[in-house]
C-alpha cells in the first residue's frame, strides 16, 4: 500500500512528530519540564504505577480504547477502501511525586494511515497540564529521570510534540511558538466546542498545507473520534470509539 502521507506531518521519520517541524518548541518545553523534574527528584519508591493525574484523560495502566472506521486511498488508477481497527493501550503509567505522569503506549490513531506491521510504540508525558508525545527510544531515559535518577535529557524534548493543553477551552490554540502568530491558523492545534459529542467535548483540529486531522475529545473518556484528510492524492481515514476500558 502506498501512503499519500509521505512528507506530511504524520509521516513517520526520525526526529519528526505529527507537526513535521523543527525541534525548537519541543526543546523549549523540555527546558521547562526538565527543571520541574530535576528540582523535584524522588527516590525510586516515589514513582509508582498510577492513574493519571489528569481526570480529563484517564491515562492509567491498563486503559484501553478500541476504534473502528475505514480508510479510502488512491493506488494507481484505483480507489481502494479498507476497514480499520485501531487499539490504543496504556501499557504502563508511572507517576512521580512531582505530579509528572509518564505512560508507555501501544497503538495510535495515525496508525490508520501508515503501513506499520505492528502498532506504534511511544510515550505520553503529562506535566503541568501539558500532554507531550515522545519517541519510543526516549522512554527509558524519561522513566529513569522520573524515578529520581537524573533529569530528562534535553534531546528527548527536541523530539517531543505537544498534543494537548488542559483544560481545553473554545478558541484555544497551541503548538510550536513560531506558528502561533500565523493568521491562517495552520500548523497548530485549534480548539472548538463539539456539543454533539456530549457535555464538555471539544474538537481539536490541526491543518497544514498537505493535510489535516481532527480529533474529538471528551473529558473523562479521551478521544472519541479521529479524522484525517490529505489535500492532494486521495487518502482519508476516520475512526470512531467503540469500546473503552479503564483497567487490564
Amino acid at each position: 500500500m502506498n501512503s499519500a502521507t509521505e512528507g506530511s506531518f504524520l509521516a513517520r521519520k526520525p526526529g519528526l512528530g505529527m507537526f513535521g517541524l523543527g525541534a525548537a518548541a519541543g526543546l523549549a518545553a523540555g527546558l521547562i519540564l526538565g527543571l520541574v523534574i530535576h528540582s523535584n527528584r524522588t527516590p525510586p519508591s516515589g514513582a509508582s504505577p498510577s492513574a493519571s493525574a489528569l481526570p480529563e484523560f484517564p491515562l492509567a495502566s491498563g486503559a484501553h480504547w478500541t476504534y473502528q472506521g475505514k480508510r479510502r486511498y488512491q493506488q494507481g488508477q484505483q480507489v481502494k477502501e479498507m476497514p480499520l481497527t485501531v487499539e490504543v493501550k496504556v501499557l504502563e503509567a508511572v507517576k512521580g511525586d512531582n505530579g509528572v505522569v509518564l505512560c508507555e503506549m501501544e497503538g495510535c490513531w495515525d496508525d490508520a494511515i501508515t503501513d506499520l506491521a505492528l502498532p506504534s510504540r511511544y510515550g505520553l508525558l503529562l506535566a503541568s497540564g501539558k500532554l507531550f508525545r515522545i519517541n519510543a527510544q526516549d522512554l527509558p531515559a524519561a522513566k529513569q529521570a522520573l524515578t529520581g535518577e537524573g533529569a530528562i535529557p534535553a534531546e528527548v524534548f527536541d523530539r517531543a510534540e505537544l498534543l494537548m493543553e488542559f483544560p481545553l477551552r473554545a478558541g484555544q490554540r497551541f503548538g510550536p511558538p513560531e506558528q502561533l502568530c500565523r493568521s491562517d491558523g495552520l500548523y497548530c492545534w485549534n480548539v472548538s466546542p463539539a456539543p454533539q459529542a456530549g457535555q464538555g467535548a471539544f474538537a481539536l483540529s490541526l491543518r497544514t498545507l498537505p493535510d489535516e486531522q481532527t480529533l474529538v475529545f471528551r473529558p473523562g473518556i479521551g478521544v472519541l473520534s479521529w479524522q484525517y484528510r490529505h489535500h492532494g492524492t486521495l487518502d482519508e481515514a476516520s475512526l470512531e470509539l467503540v469500546e473503552d476500558r479503564k483497567d487490564k
